[in-house]
């Protein structure tokens, strides 16, 4: 969604995003109460960050306390006092053994200085790559990676004992669609239609919202707010967008005006370690116990058995052309997606059952990727399928199948239950007619896949249309990853 690159540059959301605005002295200074009031803002802004009802808030406010408290026992203005009291520290460190050890290593920086010595960024041994940035949950705070896994494991087992995981979500095409409201000019009267439609049902129905302050128009898609309601028991919840901090923060506020599913816990590309992609290398939780939901795969190359992938969400008229695709989009249509049988609905269901296979694991190794592949495989299995030359063993699609259960080949044989061609009067296709074989087109693997359960081939015959889009189907990954590059 390329939306949200200019208009979210230029119009901000300050009702959320008000926490970037804190900065902290960073100049080369001997530690002085500079340094202790930086540890005393990043304490107090974690603090305000952390609501009575939410299970990370503990964890950070308590990461914060001890971050500063180590800071300010190291922050003195006269060398030969900080020397002496360090001294003392680490003989204390050595009678407890764990419980810390003088810099370097330095655990963490915050504003470029460490939260422990006061030591600037530049002077660190290990450099930008020994630290991990978490500017999400404050700008300019940084850890090291061992105080980054420390995090996580620490979090990963509070969630555990809570009987809960960690969800990340995508924006666009996602839970919304937004679009530049230049960019339906010419649909001005079908969106008042719809806005004024929705006016009867209350706030609560309103799914869509015209941001003049953006110079945009949001779309949620159905379900969602039932969506968010049902998994928060049972996940922990982060947004992660392509999109800038702006516009993540300004959706976010239209998804969860209370703040309640999501606790600042947002991730947009100015925080993201990629420019092109995205990496749990931020979330602090064991990528054992993440589930991503997303509708583009190939912006997660390192994390694709965490991803539960799901249909694209297409309803203003300039959507279908960010992937290529030449349908109508739901606007176009005059319809929307069905709220109970949609794509949310059917991903709720999805995580619903890996939450369930998670807890009822009694192995110590338990991961929420070997749930989710298991659920995948039921999708086709039992489907034993033909494919064309097209698609060798090693095309996407063909491993896309076989994820989902499906025996694949490149032969008819007796125990063959669909032909899955992009041509019409193939030697494969009579034989499968003759047979009374199922013939499909390329697109019912996917369907499938979004779906979670096989779909029905009558809807995916093999036409001129189907020849088509087979023909491009090897372009859809860059056209996704260029269009998640624009806001997704």
């Amino acid at each position: 969604m390329s939306a949200s690159d200019d208009e979210g540059e230029r119009h901000s959301a300050p009702s959320l995003s008000s926490k970037h605005e804190v900065s902290a002295s960073s100049s080369g200074k001997s530690p002085s109460g500079s340094e202790m009031d930086m540890a005393a803002v990043f304490e107090e802004e974690l603090r305000r960050q952390s609501h009575s009802g939410d299970d990370c808030s503990e964890v950070r406010q308590e990461t914060a306390q001890n971050l500063a408290e180590e800071h300010a026992s190291d922050s003195r203005p006269e060398p030969e006092v900080r020397e002496k009291e360090k001294r003392q520290k680490l003989s204390n460190d050595e009678k407890q053994p764990g419980t810390g050890a003088e810099c370097p290593p330095h655990p963490a920086y915050f504003g470029g200085m460490c939260v422990r010595c006061g030591a600037s960024k530049d002077k660190d041994d290990g450099g930008a790559s020994s630290s991990v940035a978490l500017s999400y949950i404050h700008v300019g705070l940084e850890v090291s990676k061992g105080e980054a896994k420390r995090l996580r494991d620490e979090r990963s087992r509070e969630l555990t004992s809570s009987r809960k995981l960690l969800l990340v979500l995508d924006l666009d095409h996602t839970l919304l669609n937004s679009t530049r409201e230049v960019n339906v000019a010419s649909a001005q009267d079908r969106l008042a239609k719809w806005t004024e439609s929705e006016a009867t049902g209350g706030e609560d129905r309103r799914l869509l919202y015209h941001l003049p302050h953006m110079r945009m128009w949001t779309k949620l898609r159905p379900f969602v707010k039932e969506f968010l309601a049902a998994v928060s028991p049972m996940f922990e919840l982060y947004i992660y967008t392509m999109g800038n901090r702006d516009y993540a923060y300004q959706m976010a506020s239209v998804l969860d005006p209370g703040g309640k599913f999501f606790n600042q816990r947002i991730i947009s590309q100015n925080e993201s370690t990629e420019r092109l992609s995205k990496s749990l290398d931020i979330v602090l939780c064991s990528e054992s116990k993440v589930l991503i939901v997303d509708d583009t795969d190939g912006v997660w190359p390192n994390h694709r058995g965490n991803l539960v992938r799901i249909e694209r969400y297409l309803f203003f008229p300039d959507s279908p052309g960010h992937f290529g695709l030449g349908c109508s989009s739901l606007l176009d249509a005059g319809r929307d997606e069905d709220a109970h049988s949609g794509a949310l609905a059917n991903t709720l269901r999805v995580l619903r059952e890996v939450h369930r296979i998670y807890f009822e694991e009694g192995r110590d190794d338990r991961d929420v990727r070997r749930g989710l592949a298991a659920v995948k495989r039921r999708v086709l299995e039992g489907c034993q399928l033909v494919l064309s030359r097209a698609f060798p063993d090693h095309h996407p699609l063909t491993q896309l199948a076989k994820e989902l259960g499906a025996i694949c080949s490149q032969e008819v044989h007796a125990g063959a239950t669909h032909v899955v061609a992009g041509s019409l009067g193939t030697e494969k296709v009579r034989w499968a007619e003759a047979n009374g074989v199922h013939v499909v087109n390329p697109r019912w693997i996917e369907a499938s896949a979004h779906q979670w359960y096989r779909a029905e081939e009558t809807k995916y015959k093999v036409d001129e249309q189907s020849c088509a889009e087979v023909t491009n189907w090897g372009e859809d990954a860059k056209r996704s990853i260029a269009a998640a590059a624009g806001g997704g």
